[in-house]
């Protein structure tokens, strides 16, 4: 595991990653991988779609940890990202969270929101 991620290492820094997702699987290179599973929708519910311009994501490990945190955020019940287009996209509960809050999450992973728009 310790060379794989030795090599993601060394891909990352080549390819300009800013550090961020090198970082997060420094902290995650011994941990055991789960699978995701799919989102649960509470169908009661109104959720809000947004489209989110991001500046700074160079890789795939950028776009996992843009995910993570959008994921992470309380209220937001599913994520994506792509670093080849710069976006991420978000469902959420606009009753528990906001879009400030998903900028919030991004921007403490290292990342510039440059807008949050509803597509």
């Amino acid at each position: 595991m310790k060379k794989i991620f030795y090599a993601f290492m060394v891909l990352a820094s080549i390819a300009g990653c800013s550090g961020n997702a090198s970082q997060e699987a420094a902290q995650n290179a011994d941990s055991t991988e789960v699978a995701e599973s799919a989102p649960v929708i509470d169908t009661t519910k109104t959720y809000t779609d947004v489209l989110i311009k991001i500046e700074g994501m160079t890789c795939t490990g950028c776009e996992n940890t843009v995910v993570k945190a959008l994921k992470g955020t309380e209220g937001v019940v599913d994520a994506a990202a792509s670093y080849i287009d710069g976006v991420a996209k978000a469902k959420f509960d606009p009753a528990v969270a906001s879009n400030d809050a998903l900028k919030k999450a991004i921007e403490t992973k290292g990342y510039k929101v440059v807008s949050v728009e509803i597509p």
